[in-house]
């Protein structure tokens, strides 16, 4: 079987984590009716983000992630609709499927018209959007982050083709195993 690394957002958060170097990170999604406020000046970004969750929240406008690092700095990464669904398809999962969008297209949840054919939607970005918008804004965070030689070697590795025989997972573009940690045969 053939599978893809993904290292996913919880992953990447441990990984920032373990590098001893961050205080705080937060990856979060503002919705319309959420209030926030971003300034920049010489100190860097600065960036609230206040949820009244007596309420509905409205629709997701953007997604972003940022860190208080240990020396008292900050980084902040904010990623707009636009560029959410820029990354959405490059991503090689939609793409694989998707290819590329025509000029003119609709989607609606999970189904789309497509060349005047309706298709329904699969993969990460499909099932779950809002999961990959953290993801993305958490991935472009971690690039201005300082950075372990875990970090930059499982960084490196996302997206690759993986061979996958019962609890063996085997890179397709290098003879090393890589242990997941992960025990279960895989059916």
């Amino acid at each position: 079987k053939e599978a893809t690394f993904q290292l996913g957002v919880m992953g990447t958060l441990e990984l920032v984590r373990r590098s001893g170097q961050i205080s705080t990170v937060n990856v979060d999604i503002v919705s319309e009716k959420d209030e926030w406020d971003h300034t920049s000046d010489e100190r860097g970004i600065h960036f609230k983000h206040k949820v009244n969750y007596r309420e509905s929240r409205g629709m997701p406008q953007f997604a972003y992630a940022t860190a208080l690092l240990k020396d008292g700095s900050t980084q902040t990464v904010i990623v707009d609709y636009d560029e959410l669904r820029e990354a959405r398809s490059r991503a090689a999962g939609w793409r694989d499927v998707y290819g590329s969008p025509p000029e003119s297209w609709e989607q609606s949840n999970n189904f789309r018209v497509w060349n005047g054919k309706v298709q329904e939607l699969t993969g990460p970005w499909a099932e779950h959007e809002f999961a990959m918008w953290k993801k993305t804004a958490l991935s472009r965070l971690v690039k201005l982050l300082p950075q372990t030689a875990e970090m930059r070697e499982l960084m490196s590795k996302e997206n690759r083709p993986l061979q996958v025989e019962g609890n063996e997972v085997t890179p397709v573009y290098e003879d090393e195993v890589i242990d997941t940690g992960y025990r279960e045969d895989i059916e």
